[in-house]
């Protein structure tokens, strides 16, 4: 069975009082880049973004909005960044031993290379007007895959043997993410649809992705089995469960008419204020989250 999972990591924009960007030069690239990392297992992205920007600028800050979603393959590794706009609550400029430099500068004028699609992180987190996240898949300069693909395994065998003769432990990859994505799909009427399985419950529609493929590209997959028109909307929100999955909501274009679906399902819309009675829990706490105020959604999945 092919390896679903993919590294999920988040990281802060954070813009001083002079309109200077914060950003760190990486030990292992040599590049610069705005702070972040990987998102522990379990942890909600909003707060591996906090975790990240202070763990290697020494500043304390608050997600504010989240600006970005970038779906990402690098070599044989596949990459989703949650990227958030936050506000400086504290703490005081240090390096790390992962990021020797650390500084505000003119985003126009960075101090030293900065790979291609930080900076594309960089313009949008700047631009962002407060609306709907971007989302979408990034795509590397050949240099960028180049020195991943070849250089940094050796970069990373030199720094795990210093990590040796200090004492320390070696580096260890995070942990794969599974990702779901579920469908708010509403008609005309402004009802939401739901699907029936043979087990007799019933859920919102559903994406699981495969290898190599974009979250919201599952969700697209979905959509392009109906017989009715529909597109992507808006991103909802996420939902983190145990055991590293997280669940991506989206909102659809509205519907016209009920779909097309498959042979083992049953399709039916119902009013928002009325789902099914025999509906999963965890798809109600999703309808719950992505229709009510505020629009967009962190959550922790109860066990």
């Amino acid at each position: 069975m092919k390896d679903t999972t993919l590294t999920v990591g988040a990281y802060g924009i954070v813009v001083d009082e002079y309109g200077q960007v914060l950003m760190v030069r990486r030990d292992d690239s040599r590049t610069w880049a705005p702070p972040g990392g990987g998102v522990d297992a379990d942890e909600m992205p909003p707060d591996a973004a906090a975790r990240e920007v202070e763990e290697e600028t020494g500043l304390k800050v608050l997600p504010l909005r989240l600006i970005g979603l970038h779906y990402m393959r690098l070599w044989r590794n596949e990459y989703l960044s949650f990227g958030f706009r936050c506000l400086r609550r504290g703490g005081e400029l240090t390096p790390s031993r992962e990021t020797p430099a650390v500084g505000f500068y003119n985003p126009a004028q960075p101090p030293g290379r900065i790979a291609s699609s930080h900076r594309q992180r960089l313009i949008r987190g700047l631009t962002h007007d407060g609306a709907q996240p971007y989302w979408g898949t990034q795509r590397p300069a050949l240099n960028t895959t180049l020195t991943r693909g070849l250089l940094l395994p050796f970069v990373y065998r030199y720094m795990d043997w210093q990590r040796w003769r200090r004492g320390e432990p070696p580096y260890r990859k995070p942990r794969g993410w599974t990702i779901e994505t579920r469908l708010i799909a509403r008609n005309v009427a402004d009802e939401v649809l739901w699907l029936r399985a043979d087990d007799g419950l019933w859920r919102l529609p559903v994406g699981y992705r495969a290898r190599r493929e974009a979250p919201w590209d599952a969700a697209t997959r979905v959509m392009a089995g109906w017989n009715v028109p529909a597109q992507l909307e808006h991103f909802a929100g996420a939902t983190v469960a145990a055991h590293n999955h997280m669940t991506l909501a989206f909102t659809t274009t509205t519907l016209t008419r009920l779909p097309r679906v498959q042979d083992d399902q049953e399709a039916a819309f119902f009013p928002i204020a009325q789902p099914p009675s025999e509906a999963m829990p965890a798809h109600l706490t999703t309808l719950q989250h992505a229709t009510q105020p505020p629009p967009l959604y962190f959550h922790r999945q109860k066990t």
